[in-house]
């Protein structure tokens, strides 16, 4: 897909989350402890089916930023390991 594009406004989004992700079977997230592995996920109003994500992968500690298709319960896959990453609570 194409470049992510960055919100100027907070009211051209329809949706937008920073979330802490972690690895599946991680202990620390039932604990209250600081995680440097976030995703940040935001919805244009002009484009309700993509995503754009901007992320750090708990498994291989890529950053990198995507655009991919908007869906819930949301997930998406690393570029780099390619495991998949969940967003956790979307609501």
């Amino acid at each position: 897909m194409s470049k992510v594009r960055e919100p100027k406004e907070k009211d051209e989004f329809l949706y937008f989350t920073q979330r802490s992700v972690y690895a599946r079977g991680d202990k620390r997230r039932k604990t209250w402890g600081k995680t440097k592995h976030k995703a940040k996920v935001w919805v244009f109003k002009d484009e309700p089916e993509t995503a754009n994500v901007k992320y750090f992968c708990p498994y291989c500690d890529n950053k990198d930023a995507k655009q991919t298709k908007w869906k819930k319960p949301f997930k998406f896959k690393c570029d780099k390991c390619d495991k998949t990453i969940r967003v956790p609570k979307l609501k």
